[in-house]
């Protein structure tokens, strides 16, 4: 998308849901692997434990939600997670772009990781090009 965007190949390959049914299919075995994981379970036990003798559920879900992000397979989950939503916001900043024939390639080199950050790059770029075009 940022080195070859009027490539026939990007274009046809950011307009099909192959790429995110390749990041969904990732997404599930990596949380079907955190879900089967032994670290997991006894986190979750501890956690039911806790919250049961101590009434704290706020508390002990937020030791347990950090506990879990240290673990390799919810870690590996979190990170499918975000990388698929950057590329969910990068395909939409992409084909607006080349819709609205818009600057798009430093706004898409945020989505990269930023996702969020890159999509309001191509919104103020957006707004700033169509005056500039006025």
């Amino acid at each position: 998308m940022i080195a070859a965007p009027n490539s026939a190949i990007t274009k046809r390959a950011m307009r099909s849901c192959v790429p995110f049914a390749v990041m969904g299919s990732l997404y599930f075995v990596a949380m079907a692997a955190t879900v089967q994981s032994v670290e997991i379970q006894a986190l979750v036990k501890t956690f039911i434990t806790g919250v049961l003798t101590s009434g704290d559920f706020i508390g002990k879900w937020l030791t347990f939600v950090s506990a879990c992000f240290g673990t390799a397979t919810t870690a590996a989950s979190g990170w499918l997670h975000l990388l698929s939503l950057d590329l969910f916001v990068a395909r939409h900043v992409y084909l607006d772009g080349l819709e609205t024939k818009v600057p798009s390639a430093h706004s898409l080199i945020l989505c990269c990781m930023f996702g969020p950050c890159g999509f309001l790059a191509h919104v103020l770029t957006k707004t700033v090009w169509d005056k500039v075009r006025r």
